[in-house]
């Protein structure tokens, strides 16, 4: 299963598109858009840049500048950009269409009527342009890009893998509002995920939670025992010198497995603390690093 999902970010970025894709060997793979391969600066002038719409508009300066400032403004399939003047060859700034989160006419700006807001991922900007036609344009123009980037994410070659974690030992909560549910991995990092509608949510929780049970059934039956500090080890047992130096962060267990794994065998492994950041490939996934194990025996 795949398809896109909000995840959250940071308190302060809140909630991000993402593309997600569930494997088969239980990974939830998370991809973004790629950033645009169109140059920040080209040859050629703002007023001869393929663009969907283009032309003069006034910038409101900020939070604490109160002036207005002309620029020209190109909006193309991937990116919205401004510039100076219309023989500028290099933007001012560059929005990429995925970065913006929405667009709305604006009616706060005392005496102005043909404003529109251009809500982004970092900013919002106040855009003024002259004629009320002019304000429908770039509102239908902007809204048709935003509604094309679903387009853009069904696309692999525009996506790119950002990270995975393992959800074969993770739990899943939905919350109570809205379409928002957990995963928490087996190492304890918490991933927080919206959809679009309810029974989408829903869909993608039975979908990872027939994922877990495949992939524990391909797993066998594990008992884990755990060596604690100070307990007698066996000679198959005793660390390494490796293992002996990073004592301080790591810890000794005793695993058995059988099933589809063969016959019953026993073995140790390290599992290495780590933060939720690096939890893409984390040792604490024990499963993988038995898998690992049983390759190299």
């Amino acid at each position: 299963m795949e398809g896109i999902l909000k995840k959250k970010v940071s308190i302060m970025r809140g909630f991000e598109d993402k593309w997600f894709k569930l494997t088969e060997n239980g990974f939830l793979e998370y991809y973004e858009i790629k950033p645009s391969t169109i140059s920040q600066d080209t040859d050629v002038p703002a007023n001869q840049i393929p663009s969907c719409v283009s032309g003069f508009g006034m910038k409101a300066g900020g939070l604490f500048d109160t002036s207005w400032y002309r620029r020209y403004f190109v909006l193309s399939d991937r990116e919205f950009q401004f510039f100076l003047s219309e023989t500028e060859t290099t933007p001012q700034r560059t929005v990429p269409i995925e970065d913006i989160k929405g667009v709305a006419n604006y009616s706060g700006y005392t005496g102005k009527q043909t404003v529109f807001q251009l809500v982004t991922k970092h900013k919002t900007f106040y855009i003024e342009v002259e004629t009320q036609l002019e304000l429908d344009k770039w509102t239908k123009e902007l809204s048709y890009c935003l509604r094309k980037i679903e387009q853009i994410w069904l696309n692999p070659d525009l996506r790119v893998l950002k990270g995975k974690f393992y959800i074969g030992l993770a739990r899943i909560a939905p919350d109570r509002d809205d379409c928002t549910f957990r995963i928490i991995t087996n190492s304890g990092a918490k991933h927080i995920l919206r959809s679009s509608q309810l029974t989408d949510r829903q869909k993608w929780i039975d979908t990872i939670l027939e994922t877990q049970n495949r992939v524990k059934k391909d797993m066998g039956p594990i008992v884990r025992k755990f060596s604690y500090k100070g307990a007698k080890h066996s000679a198959k047992e005793s660390s390494s010198k490796e293992d002996k130096k990073d004592s301080s962060f790591a810890r000794s267990h005793s695993v058995w497995f059988g099933g589809a794994l063969g016959e019953l065998a026993h073995h140790t492994m390290t599992v290495f603390d780590e933060t939720e950041d690096t939890n893409t490939y984390s040792k604490q996934n024990w499963y993988i690093a038995i898998e690992l194990m049983w390759e190299g025996n």
